[in-house]
């Protein structure tokens, strides 16, 4: 147990430094892209000199990295700065935000891994036949569909024409003030299509590695042996799951980044009320101070999932905890 505390403390203090460093290279690379962020006080009938002024008061005349020092002394004060369309507190504006895109991220992340690992170990199980061929060559077309043209498409072929599922929002607004259960379930089904956009790609990812790790271990040796003991199929393709977990976990590392990322996109397609909104929005008007607070809690999200799969290796084959 020691050892895992140990573990803990010494991977979140190597996430600050790689914390500092995104944060780094990211402001520096807003500042030299293109646009003012003061673009929407441009009018004729205002004085050039109050632009001036609002533009030393928001120290948008100093050299980038005097900025970026001046943001970090005040992130280490635990303030995020204020926005600059808006005026409103980066915090509050992201934190009351961040559970929509938790809720969303988790749930594809969900159905991602389950998803994911129950169509690769059919496809596995099923091999060699015509209904493996056509699970992968279904995986390879879902790898190809971009994430925002898959969700235009749901919405335009489920919610515009069929009607079956609601095309935007978290919940209806006539359930406001409704019992629990009822907006939960409304929840849950304005969910469905965001959802589904987000994790299908990534869901055919896994199923594809999962499919080939469980194809060679179908043939293993224990595997044969498993079945001439008479071990039921169910239990022989449960073996056959944690003997793949490792890899499988490996993959889902990877797809984390993809999933958060991704959500904030499907979040404005589907008008979904996460930090996906608030940061398109402050990247059309070049609001700084939004940009860089969305962007430090996603590498913060980023780096947790990445501890989480390592966590989940120690879980799954506890040697690797004994050799760390």
């Amino acid at each position: 147990m020691r050892s895992m505390w140990r573990y803990l403390l010494t991977r979140l203090l190597l996430g600050i430094p790689l914390l500092i460093g995104i944060t780094a290279v990211s402001f520096f690379l807003m500042k030299m892209a293109p646009g003012d962020p003061l673009a929407h006080m441009m009018d004729p009938s205002i004085n050039p000199d109050m632009l001036i002024q609002i533009r030393q008061n928001l120290g948008l005349d100093l050299p980038w990295y005097r900025q970026y020092f001046h943001w970090l002394r005040a992130l280490l004060s635990g303030n995020l700065g204020y926005s600059m369309l808006t005026g409103q507190s980066v915090s509050e504006t992201l934190v009351s935000r961040l559970p929509a895109t938790l809720g969303l991220s988790l749930a594809s992340l969900l159905v991602t891994l389950v998803g994911g690992t129950i169509w690769g170990l059919f496809t596995a199980w099923k091999s060699p036949h015509w209904i493996e061929k056509s699970l992968s060559f279904l995986a390879i077309l879902c790898l190809s569909l971009p994430t925002f043209w898959l969700g235009m498409v749901l919405i335009i072929v489920f919610s515009l024409q069929l009607d079956w599922f609601p095309s935007s929002g978290m919940n209806d607004p006539l359930l406001y003030g409704q019992p629990f259960v009822l907006r939960w379930q409304n929840t849950l089904w304005h969910a469905v299509l965001p959802v589904t956009a987000l994790s299908i790609g990534s869901m055919a990812a896994i199923s594809r590695y999962v499919r080939y790790e469980a194809g060679s271990l179908f043939r293993q040796p224990f595997v044969l042996v498993a079945r001439a003991r008479g071990l039921s199929e169910r239990r022989v393709t449960y073996h056959v799951w944690r003997n793949s977990l490792l890899p499988m976990i490996t993959l889902l590392g990877l797809e984390l980044p993809g999933l958060v990322s991704g959500a904030y996109l499907i979040e404005y397609i589907f008008s979904w009320p996460g930090m996906g909104q608030v940061l398109l929005s402050a990247v059309f008007a070049r609001d700084y101070p939004v940009m860089m607070g969305g962007l430090l809690m996603t590498a913060v999200l980023i780096v947790l999932g990445s501890l989480l799969a390592d966590l989940l290796y120690r879980v799954a084959d506890p040697r690797i905890g004994k050799s760390v």
